[in-house]
């Protein structure tokens, strides 16, 4: 199995012959296993939000969904019999579980409930969709999270990233936050759909190429405006907050309006020049910007949010991961920097033994406390 530019390519070694299997599928493979008879494949591929497990022949042609649309899914393998897949499975109310699903269709079996006894003492609620018009009127795909014990006449405005604000509103708009080459999108670690997210086909993850904050930052925008309208959302008092390309736009946004009062940026790119000259991913930023800086100065200086500094008013938490060689740790200085050198309400967390995401158990906590800390402060009624 081999992933290139028209889909997922299967190599016969016996007959020499290579088939494309998902060409006709517009959407991105995210991982597989081989089915025990080796004449088929059990695949995930993101879609409006959500990683689907599907079962395709090796020959190509059409594909079997094998997981809910609801959930999120992640291949482990099938049984020996070939009758049955066992995979994982998460969503935006319960934390990741074992399943299985019978390849002849049904509805997917829960083998663990692991995490059921915790759930039941807390109020977590699903994510809830909605659709508004962002940029040049492209329809922006969001998923919005209400805090435990919500109302529909309960007020509490913050418009966050993702789940981790607790009891408050959360608007999820999907960043890709691995990378921006995507244009609205997904769920899972960053999520809904602005301009340059994958799960919504190829061309909408590429129109963010050489814009990463044109019509990524008019989607954000656009739903927030949709969002500060909600009868139980109180819209002077909203966050935003981002990991990676996320936490760039959380940069861009610093510099582009005032509009919320608090933000809180992980693993952002702030400089796209000196980026370019550490990143372990060289690739990508020549890809995105159509070569290195100084074969493209003017897109460089014209989306890196250091370029618009000196409009940075929104207090801001900056965190970092010094082991982060995809987006070295000193992007996060150089931003810290910025605000602390023009007085604005700052707050630099730098995790020695992280990488680009913060993984072990205690850091998340600090995390975790310290991100819904930096918002409460700051989205307060005076």
């Amino acid at each position: 199995m081999k992933a290139t530019a028209g889909g997922w390519r299967c190599y016969n070694r016996e007959s020499n012959q290579i088939n494309v299997l998902t060409e006709s599928l517009d959407r991105h493979v995210t991982g597989f296993a081989w089915h025990p008879d080796s004449k088929r494949i059990a695949f995930t591929a993101d879609d409006r939000g959500r990683q689907i497990a599907h079962l395709i022949a090796v020959t190509g042609g059409g594909t079997r969904i094998l997981t809910q649309a609801s959930r999120s899914s992640t291949i482990c393998n099938s049984t020996a019999d070939g009758k049955t897949l066992v995979y994982t499975e998460q969503s935006g109310a319960s934390p990741v579980e074992i399943f299985k699903a019978v390849s002849g269709g049904g509805t997917p079996t829960a083998l663990t409930h692991l995490n059921d006894d915790l759930l039941s003492a807390y109020d977590l609620r699903p994510l809830e969709e909605f659709t508004t018009n962002g940029a040049e009127g492209v329809p922006v795909h969001s998923f919005l999270l209400k805090p435990p014990g919500s109302t529909r006449g309960k007020v509490s405005g913050v418009d966050a990233d993702s789940r981790r604000a607790a009891g408050l509103v959360g608007r999820i708009v999907d960043l890709s936050l691995e990378r921006a080459g995507v244009r609205r999108g997904g769920v899972c670690g960053g999520d809904a759909e602005s301009t340059g997210s994958e799960g919504y086909g190829t061309q909408f993850t590429d129109e963010i190429n050489g814009d990463w904050g044109g019509r990524a930052y008019d989607d954000v925008m656009a739903v927030t405006d949709y969002v500060a309208e909600l009868p139980y959302v109180d819209g002077d008092r909203m966050a935003a907050a981002g990991g990676s390309y996320g936490g760039y736009m959380v940069d861009w946004i610093l510099g582009h309006t005032n509009r919320f009062k608090a933000l809180i940026s992980h693993a952002g790119v702030y400089d796209l020049r000196s980026e370019t000259g550490a990143t372990e991913e060289l690739w990508f930023p020549a890809w995105e910007f159509k070569g290195m800086p100084w074969e493209q100065p003017e897109l460089y200086e014209k989306w890196s949010p250091s370029t618009y500094a000196k409009e940075f008013k929104t207090p801001t938490l900056v965190i970092h991961g010094e082991l982060d060689f995809r987006v070295p740790y000193t992007q996060g200085l150089q931003l810290f920097t910025a605000l602390e050198a023009q007085k604005v309400p700052s707050k630099l967390i730098v995790f020695p033994d992280e990488g680009h995401w913060v993984l072990k158990p205690q850091n998340s906590l600090l995390w975790y406390r310290n991100f819904i800390d930096w918002i409460t402060e700051w989205t307060a009624k005076k």
